[in-house]
């Protein structure tokens, strides 16, 4: 899959009549990165294509995939839209994106016969990432069949997500994985109960000034701080 990737970036700089040495003047990484991606010593990061695509004016699922007839179709507005609210986050939640966007090329690959069906139960609009709203024992669930590559092998459960306060990462109606565990590390996104309601969020623990807040990645939402008199609960980890 990458090699397919950097094939197409190789073109671009034939047809295009640039050198090796200008992209990576362009991209400001070392002059020897387009060779290393080539005998496979590395991989261009998410952020490398992303500007590889704006560099050709090309369309990043033409980059990715090779799917596009015209490569020089200028971005469409909702990938444009999609590569601003990319760079707004931060690199662990960059990179966490470009994993998921590799497993997913790579399920192209896959033999569909050779595919394994994995039932997986689902709490439907059981945890919000806006306001929260409540996850307990009796909360309604549904059980579906999934392609098993499709879930991650820690998932003990799936959670549909009500509210847009994790995006663009999860969006609002989608399905998260869950490993289901009491805690989970500093900057991971976890399902947590405070006060009753459930919430999807990022855990951000401050240890100079002892303090907890659970952050939306949606900026329009304020972080909730976490007082000594609230009960907070970790139900589990979102797996990305």
């Amino acid at each position: 899959m990458i090699e397919a990737i950097v094939k197409r970036i190789y073109f671009l700089l034939k047809d295009r009549k640039m050198t090796g040495l200008v992209l990576t003047s362009k991209l400001d990484v070392h002059k020897t990165v387009i060779s290393e991606w080539k005998a496979g010593k590395s991989k261009p990061s998410v952020e490398n294509l992303i500007n590889i695509s704006k560099i050709f004016d090309v369309s990043l699922n033409w980059l990715l995939l090779g799917e596009e007839s015209e490569i020089s179709k200028p971005l469409r507005a909702n990938e444009k839209q999609l590569l601003n609210s990319f760079e707004q986050l931060d690199t662990i939640e960059q990179e966490r994106i470009h994993e998921r966007i590799l497993a997913m090329l790579e399920l192209k690959n896959i033999n569909s016969t050779k595919r394994k069906i994995r039932v997986m139960k689902v709490f439907d609009l059981a945890a919000s990432a806006g306001f929260g709203n409540y996850l307990g024992d009796d909360s309604p669930y549904s059980t579906y069949e999934f392609d098993d590559c499709l879930i991650p092998i820690e998932a003990d459960y799936g959670i549909r997500i009500n509210g847009d306060s994790m995006e663009p990462i999860i969006e609002n109606s989608s399905i998260v994985w869950v490993k289901g565990q009491s805690a989970i590390d500093n900057e991971e996104i976890g399902i947590f109960i405070l006060n009753g309601e459930s919430y999807c969020k990022k855990l951000d623990i401050d240890y100079k000034n002892k303090q907890v807040r659970l952050i939306s990645l949606n900026k329009k939402y304020a972080p909730i701080t976490i007082n000594d008199y609230d009960n907070l609960r970790t139900v589990g980890k979102v797996l990305l």
